[in-house]
Formats: structure tokens, C-alpha cells, sequence
């Protein structure tokens, strides 16, 4: 009987040395965050808190690298964004707030990089800004709106530099100027309109 409680007593010694669950504190004694180590990495979801006790993150992992949904917030409780991460990189879809809940930005990861439409927001929630990117790079289509939802930039990147014909809009709506880029730089002629009549514009570089 003796050796049998024995050997249960190491057992257990044993399982808790390779998982148990972790709990680390502010100087005030308030909770700063709590999760699951196993053999000695981060296993599982951990939750994060500001020295107030309101949740900051909300994170899940696999083998001390983040793998899942993490979710943070601001001090006021509101949440800031909800991302997917893979094997420690950011990956598919990932969401950001205003502290009044509208989405501020959202898009999506691919191996931790900018990839596809990414969407800025107005805290109105009216569209601010609209662009591609692949391969983390600016790389493709870009729109740039007013607060009144009018379009102010229309052009697009190549590489992370501007190409090609870009516009440039008054509040309004009314078309302003024009001409073409190449690798980040403006060539060509640019012209400026106004009372509808094009007049050649001069650009530095």
C-alpha cells in the first residue's frame, strides 16, 4: 500500500512539472495573467489584464508560439482587434475597433504579410481608404475617401511604389489633377483642372 501511494505521489509529481497552470501579478497583488505551461511553453489560452483587472488579451497557443484567435482590448473593456494566428504568424482574416466598436481596419494575413484588400475606416465607419497589397507590399489598387464618403486619390502601387495614371479630387468630387507615375516617381505630363480646362502642372520629384 505503502509503495503504491508512493508511486501515485510521483506521478503526480511528475504530470505538474510538465503542466500547470501559471499565474503572474502586479506589484499591487492584481492579476496580470494566467495560462498553461507545458514543459515549460505556453499550452492553451492565456488571458492578459491591465493593473485594474479588466481583460487586455485573449490569446491561445500551441507549444509557447500563438496559434488561434487573439482577441485584445482597450482599458475601457472595448474590444481593439481580433486576429488569427498560425505557428507564431499572423494569418487570415484580422479585424480592428474604434473604442466605439466600429471597425477602424480590416484585411487579410498570409505568412504574417499584408495580402489581398486591406479596408481603413472613418470612426463614422464611413470608408476611408482602399488598397492591395501582396506579399506585405502595397500592390495594386488604391482609393483614398473623404469623411463625406467622396473620392479624393485614385491610382495604384506596384512593389510598394505608385504607378501608373493616378487622380486627385476636391472635396467635392471634382477632378483637380492627373498624370502618370513610374516606380514612385511622376513622369510625363501632369495637368491641373480647372473650370473645366486642363493646364499643364509642374512637379518635382
Amino acid at each position: 500500500m505503502k509503495t503504491f501511494v508512493t508511486l501515485v505521489f510521483s506521478l503526480l509529481i511528475v504530470f505538474n512539472s510538465f503542466s500547470q497552470v501559471i499565474e503572474t501579478k502586479y506589484d499591487s497583488g492584481s492579476m496580470r495573467s494566467i495560462g498553461e505551461l507545458k514543459n515549460n511553453k505556453k499550452e492553451g489560452i492565456w488571458k492578459f489584464y491591465y493593473p485594474d483587472g479588466t481583460l487586455q488579451a485573449f490569446e491561445n497557443y500551441s507549444k509557447d508560439e500563438l496559434n488561434g484567435e487573439a482577441l485584445s482590448y482597450d482599458f475601457e473593456g472595448n474590444l481593439q482587434s481580433r486576429e488569427l494566428w498560425k505557428n507564431g504568424s499572423l494569418e487570415d482574416t484580422a479585424t480592428y475597433y474604434y473604442p466605439n466598436k466600429r471597425i477602424k481596419r480590416k484585411g487579410i494575413y498570409k505568412n504574417g504579410q499584408y495580402e489581398g484588400l486591406w479596408i481603413d475606416y472613418y470612426p463614422t465607419g464611413v470608408v476611408k481608404r482602399t488598397l492591395e497589397y501582396r506579399f506585405g507590399q502595397p500592390n495594386g489598387e488604391w482609393k483614398y475617401y473623404s469623411e463625406n464618403g467622396v473620392l479624393m486619390q485614385k491610382g495604384a502601387y506596384k512593389s510598394g511604389l505608385e504607378t501608373g495614371p493616378w487622380e486627385f479630387y476636391s472635396k467635392k468630387g471634382k477632378l483637380q489633377f492627373k498624370g502618370e507615375y513610374s516606380n514612385g516617381e511622376k513622369v510625363g505630363n501632369w495637368v491641373r483642372i480647372k473650370s473645366g480646362k486642363e493646364k499643364p502642372y509642374e512637379y518635382k520629384n
